[in-house]
């Protein structure tokens, strides 16, 4: 089940993707696939997290 269904109204990353969260339980991590949506990547097209 995605998290997004819990919340919403979540806004999307700049290019239009769903945000990625991932959690341990005690922090998390907040990312983005950048512009071409897929995991991993470099340069222009390099994840972003938080």
């Amino acid at each position: 089940m995605e998290w997004t269904l819990f919340a919403p109204g979540v806004p999307l990353d700049p290019w239009g993707n769903e945000y990625v969260y991932d959690s341990n339980g005690r922090e998390f991590t907040l990312s983005s696939y950048g512009p071409d949506g897929e995991q991993g990547g470099e340069g222009d097209d390099a994840d972003i997290s938080l």
